[in-house]
């Protein structure tokens, strides 16, 4: 199973939209993800399944109120063994 994802836009609000091309086995674990991640972030989180694009509000993360009251994310790296989140601080 393989799956590449791609980040189409990061908002200055915190979205970020990601589409991924993938096998039809790793599109059902995907969508199986984002249901699990909908249940912990219940407004941040969307996926179309048929157009395989996701959207992440990372303002709705309980927590990080704070973190992005000084900083917006200026972009987001996958690899095989992680997902590296970049911060900027807003000027």
């Amino acid at each position: 199973a393989w799956v590449k994802f791609h980040i189409d836009d990061i908002t200055t609000n915190n979205i970020v939209f990601i589409s991924y091309d993938c096998s039809t086995t790793s599109a059902f674990f995907i969508s199986k993800l984002v249901t699990f991640l909908k249940e912990k972030i219940p407004n941040g989180i969307r996926i179309n399944t048929n157009s395989k694009k996701i959207s992440i509000d990372f303002s709705q993360l309980k927590g990080f109120e704070k973190v992005f009251k000084i900083a917006h994310i200026s972009n987001i790296t996958f690899d095989q063994s992680a997902i590296e989140i970049h911060l900027s601080l807003i000027q």
